[in-house]
């Protein structure tokens, strides 16, 4: 069956699990959770090779400002300030998991990671307390930009909640505001604390959970399906 419907699908889509399930079974309402990614090129000029799967940012964005961001939001809360609602849909939202994480792409095409100790002297001053970018390289590699990756999953989520949720992550990262502005926002919405939505193209939705629903090895895709 894999091979039937793939030889009738695009070259950019395949099926690669094909897994049973009751008749009452809705991919969308039966769902228990959800994992967006969300791409940015952390880099003055960006590359042709991700025009459309990430974000260009110029400005220097700091991750360890943006996780803390991002813990805030963990739990459940009510995420108006961030999404639309649909019908008389409920805004309050259960995030599972919520991190950022950063790689360099050096020219030379070695990899950099963000593990190094943060460099003090690019740390600036925000509410008090310093933060540092943590795009931290050897100066050897002559990084041609950073990937900055933001991951969220939750039981469900808003219509635009994951892309406003990054724009205002973007000003928390250029240290325009505190990563505690989450607090205010989830207790009071307002928009105009929020950062503009950002880009769609950077958006990926990279697993969905279901309960009772293991995937078998049987029906799993093998090369040439």
């Amino acid at each position: 069956m894999l091979s039937a419907l793939n030889s009738r699908l695009p070259p950019d889509l395949r099926v690669l699990v094909i897994e049973p399930v009751s008749a009452d079974f809705h991919a969308r309402f039966s769902a228990t959770s959800r994992c967006y990614r969300y791409t940015i090129e952390n880099s003055v000029v960006g590359l042709p090779t991700n025009r459309r799967s990430a974000w260009n940012v110029r400005r220097p964005l700091s991750v360890i400002a943006m996780n803390e961001a991002l813990g805030r939001i963990i739990g459940s809360h009510d995420f108006a300030a961030f999404g639309v609602r649909v019908g008389s849909d409920p805004t309050r939202r259960v995030v599972l998991r919520a991190h950022a994480s950063i790689t360099g792409v050096p020219r030379t095409g070695a990899v950099c990671s963000s593990d190094a100790a943060p460099d003090p002297s690019v740390g600036r001053a925000v509410s008090g307390e310093i933060w540092h970018t943590s795009r931290q390289c050897d100066p050897h590699c002559e990084p041609a930009a950073s990937i900055v990756v933001i991951e969220v999953e939750a039981n469900a989520f808003l219509r635009h909640m994951m892309r406003r949720l990054v724009g205002t992550l973007v000003r928390v990262g250029h240290l325009r505001v505190a990563p505690d502005v989450m607090d205010t926002l989830l207790v009071v919405p307002s928009r105009g604390l929020v950062g503009p939505a950002a880009p769609p193209h950077g958006l990926c939705l990279v697993h969905v959970a279901y309960d009772g629903i293991r995937l078998s090895p049987r029906y799993r895709a093998s090369p040439g399906s």
